[in-house]
């Protein structure tokens, strides 16, 4: 994991999902955005835009990525740079 940052780690049925610490120092407008994708990332669909899991190229053994692909303007979306 890298320097700097922290994870929250939760177990959720076999699955474990490691996820971005919101800063406390963090603009409201990442809070929120971070809030939704971990919320998106647990539930399996996004609460803005409806974006569902979808299993990630061949898994291996005892490991499985997933993608969500979220809608154009959803607001967990944001770009490096933004508030």
């Amino acid at each position: 994991m890298s320097a700097g940052r922290s994870y929250r780690r939760r177990m959720r049925q076999a699955w474990l999902y490691v996820g971005p610490e919101i800063p406390e120092d963090a603009s409201q407008t990442l809070k929120n955005a971070l809030a939704l994708r971990n919320s998106a990332n647990i539930a399996g669909t996004c609460p803005e835009c409806g974006a569902t899991m979808a299993l990630a190229g061949e898994p291996s053994p005892g490991v499985r990525s997933f993608v969500m692909e979220h809608e154009p303007g959803c607001p967990v979306l944001l770009t490096v740079g933004e508030p």
